[in-house]
């Protein structure tokens, strides 16, 4: 029998729901209990995400990556906040940590190459990337962010190649047959 008072369950809802002011406020609650409750401490950081305060999320992952440095969740909301406030030497950092830990997280690959294109650093993105598709060949996000690597380095055709490869896998991406005939 689930039990729907449980903490856990209370947060699904409420995230489920979109009611992430109410998740952050519940959680917040949790922390007066218990300060170091990790299931509120992360979520928390997950509502402030959603809710794009990612100052103040920041804040809460590192208060969970305190108690536990490797924390895999946490280091991966840190590292989106920090893309969505451009700090993009920085989730390099926190990138390499995960990878450090497991060089095969397709998540870590795809964030290290995306902020790479970010700081104008395509060729070393391109790197991430392949090592993503060598892990698995159908990681649209992969290919995507691929494609547009080679178009900034002027690799029209490959550029090219690599959004039809996505478009093949995933033929909702119509932004990719625009991109496309542009190349052309």
């Amino acid at each position: 029998m689930i039990d729907l008072l449980d903490s856990t369950n209370v947060i699904t809802r409420m995230f489920n729901s979109g009611k992430y002011d109410d998740m952050y406020n519940y959680c917040k609650n949790l922390l007066e209990k218990i300060p170091n409750d990790m299931v509120a401490l992360q979520n928390i950081c997950l509502s402030l995400i959603y809710l794009k305060k990612y100052e103040e999320s920041i804040v809460y992952c590192d208060k969970v990556l305190e108690i536990k440095n490797s924390d895999i969740y946490a280091l991966k909301n840190k590292i989106y906040a920090l893309e969505n406030l451009k700090q993009y030497e920085q989730v390099l950092k926190l990138c390499k940590q995960i990878l450090s830990k497991n060089s095969r997280d397709i998540w870590a690959l795809n964030s290290m190459g995306l902020s790479l294109n970010e700081l104008n650093r395509h060729q070393e993105a391109l790197e991430y990337y392949e090592k993503s598709l060598e892990i698995d060949l159908d990681d649209v996000t992969a290919l995507m962010n691929k494609a547009i690597s080679h178009s900034h380095l002027g690799n029209y055709k490959d550029a090219i190649d690599y959004y039809y490869k996505a478009q093949t896998i995933d033929s909702s991406l119509k932004d990719a047959s625009i991109v496309k005939s542009q190349l052309f």
